[in-house]
């Protein structure tokens, strides 16, 4: 809640029959909304998530939230899903973003150091209540000049390589 903010804006429909008692199975609820000027304090380490746009579709049994932002200085594009009466399982979330020095540096690694150029970045993930849980990042190289001399590797910007990681 502290760590939230935006400007939103829905519109609600209710539907369930017209009886004195009604079981929650016979309600359908859906919620279609926007947030403008989204933000999200420390969405990944210490960076916050700023200037976001998040397109809200919620039900009785999900929510996805799609839109987009500013993590530090990398624009970065969401969609989150989550059902309802899971059983607790975790939430997907998908996410492309671009990486630079900048944000390595941001997240306390020392990026200009060894990257020059921008990587752009795939993640496919669960989110649960203690944060993300597993993911898989793939991580397009192209553009990346990346130095890594001490270990006698050097990828020139320009030349294709590409990356993934698991994180579990």
């Amino acid at each position: 809640p502290d760590r939230v903010s935006g400007d939103a804006r829905a519109s609600l429909t209710l539907r369930r029959p017209a009886l004195q008692d009604v079981p929650f199975e016979d309600i359908s609820l859906q919620v279609r909304g926007e947030i403008q000027n989204a933000g999200l304090k420390a969405a990944v380490g210490e960076l916050d998530m700023a200037n976001g746009r998040v397109d809200v579709d919620l039900t009785e049994d999900r929510m996805i939230l799609t839109g987009f932002g500013d993590l530090g200085t990398s624009p970065v594009q969401f969609t989150w899903r989550d059902r309802f009466e899971d059983d607790g399982a975790p939430a997907d979330l998908s996410a492309t973003a671009v990486i630079t020095p900048d944000i390595l540096n941001a997240l306390g690694l020392i990026g200009r150091a060894f990257l020059t150029g921008e990587i752009p970045t795939e993640l496919q993930g669960q989110v649960g209540a203690d944060g993300l849980q597993k993911a898989t990042f793939a991580f397009d190289l192209r553009d990346a000049r990346i130095d890594l001399a001490e270990i006698g590797w050097i990828k020139p910007a320009g030349e294709a390589a590409r990356a993934t990681l698991t994180y579990t």
